[in-house]
């Protein structure tokens, strides 16, 4: 009696025991026949039935999930993890999709695993099992793995390099635009790893800012050089930000690079071109002021009384030619594209170097005065031809002597000559400067000396402005139509 009960009792801690199990458990004999199920065991498969033999598993309704090599197809009655620990196999195991007795339509994702129980001669005397339901465990790496999926897509339809990085530098991701850009499938694949692929004068400062901002987890950005697949280097901008979960540590890291390399070099090229416009805009404004003295002087000299005809006439021609000086540069001014690009066009004509010299006189005449200088102007001969602007070269010439009344002592003389030994000399930098390119750049410090090398009072002499002037044609020179011998007899001399 007392044996008896104590197997109750056994029993009943056994069933109290099984029933508290977070699993379904079932009992087996060695004929598949089932002795017990626990209650967790009825809520995964709902009111099964009791089979007597493997046979019988048929019944309980099965597929392979998907994913394995068997997706979509019917589990038979002796591929149970049961039936296979029934038929030798110690323990077996296999995750099924089902569908629980009951309830058509529904499907679960369970976990089973079997092990054979042996008598002491070591034969089948029966098979224990547990089910486990993992239904939401599938379903949310099925979640995860569509939403890595779907982050793959979007970043390789990114024109950014992407890329992503745990903490310890393992668990590496790159797009597919990191592989066209480097020819590297992996951050890792270089061989001192990505720095190897940073340009050495940028690689100090991106690793000195990169270690301020992993240690201190605050986002990352500098603009450097990458090395391209095709050999050169690119500017890219480099981001990055820390990832942590729910306020925790920071587990990963994640960046992207953009390739702006062309739009450095288009806002270097938009700098370049509102440098050219600044410089062309303030060398037209020098070229604008200088005819207005001429022309102010020449129209006030028909307000004073007792003024004859010729005088009148005289003053008439010079603010004709002084206007029609100025047109020029206001042209230049007008077309935009030059001004743009800072191009100055030239209209090369064959000319009388006199009336070049004669013109720009007749601009600087007004400071020379005011200065109270005295200059002469003498000739040798009927006259130099040359082909060349004429505008430019009374330009260049005007500046000379402006710069030649500025810099020179109150009252002082200044005299010109142009001896025949040094008609050669002169005929070459007046062809030279008549061939002068349009693109020159009038702030250059060959054209424009610097203040130490301006004249004082003890240096203000004409070499000085005939240095400064071959030094501007040097610049801008460019091979020209020679004057013809016949006509380069004599020049003038200023």
């Amino acid at each position: 009696m007392r044996a008896t009960a104590r197997a109750d009792e056994s029993r009943r801690r056994l069933d109290a025991l099984l029933d508290a199990a977070p699993v379904g458990i079932v009992y087996v004999d060695a004929a598949g026949g089932l002795l017990a199920a626990n209650a967790t065991n009825r809520v995964i498969w709902g009111e099964h039935p009791a089979p007597a033999a493997t046979d019988e598993y048929a019944a309980w309704r099965g597929w392979w999930p998907t994913g394995s090599e068997r997706a979509g197809q019917v589990v038979g009655a002796h591929e149970w993890p049961l039936a296979l620990a029934l038929a030798g196999a110690d323990t077996a195991e296999a995750t099924v999709e089902i569908e629980p007795f009951g309830r058509p339509g529904v499907r679960k994702t369970i976990l089973v695993r079997a092990q054979a129980l042996r008598d002491e001669h070591g034969l089948v005397a029966g098979a224990v099992a547990a089910n486990m339901d993992v239904t939401a465990q599938v379903a949310a790496e099925r979640a995860l793995q569509a939403s890595e999926q779907k982050f793959r897509n979007i970043t390789n339809l990114m024109p950014q390099m992407v890329w992503s990085s745990g903490v310890d530098g393992r668990d590496q991701y790159v797009n597919r635009r990191w592989h066209e850009f480097t020819g590297l499938e992996r951050l890792g694949d270089a061989r001192n790893g990505w720095r190897a692929l940073v340009h050495p004068d940028d690689l100090p400062e991106l690793l000195g800012r990169w270690r301020e901002s992993f240690t201190r987890h605050q986002p990352f950005e500098l603009e450097h050089r990458l090395a391209h697949r095709d050999g050169g280097y690119r500017w890219v901008i480099s981001h990055a930000l820390p990832f942590a979960l729910d306020g925790g540590p920071v587990t990963h890291w994640m960046g992207t690079l953009t390739d702006i390399h062309d739009q450095r070099a288009s806002e270097e090229e938009l700098r370049a071109a509102a440098r050219r416009k600044d410089e062309f805009l303030a060398m037209l404004a020098h070229e604008l002021r200088n005819p207005l003295a001429p022309i102010s002087n020449a129209a006030q000299l028909p307000a004073m009384a007792g003024l004859d005809a010729a005088r009148v006439r005289q003053s008439s021609e010079v603010i004709t030619r002084q206007v029609r000086h100025m047109t020029a540069p206001v042209d230049d001014l007008l077309d935009v594209s030059r001004v743009t690009r800072g191009l100055v066009a030239l209209e090369r004509v064959p000319l009388d170097l006199g009336t070049v010299v004669r013109g720009a006189i007749e601009q600087a005449r007004p400071l020379i005065d005011a200065r109270g200088h005295q200059l002469s102007v003498a000739f040798d001969g009927s006259g130099l031809i040359v082909d060349g602007d004429r505008t430019r070269l009374v330009q260049v010439l005007s500046n000379l002597l402006n710069n030649a009344a500025k810099y020179t002592p109150r009252r002082a003389h200044r005299a010109g000559r142009h001896r025949q030994r040094r008609r050669q000399r002169h005929r070459r930098r007046a062809t030279a400067a008549s061939a002068s390119r349009p693109t020159c750049c009038r702030t250059c410090s060959t054209c424009s000396p610097r203040p130490s090398a301006r004249p004082t009072a003890r240096r203000a002499d004409w070499d000085w402005a005939w240095r400064w002037c071959a030094a501007w044609c040097n610049c801008t020179a460019a091979p020209s139509r020679p004057a013809a011998p016949a006509l380069a007899r004599a020049a003038p001399s200023a």
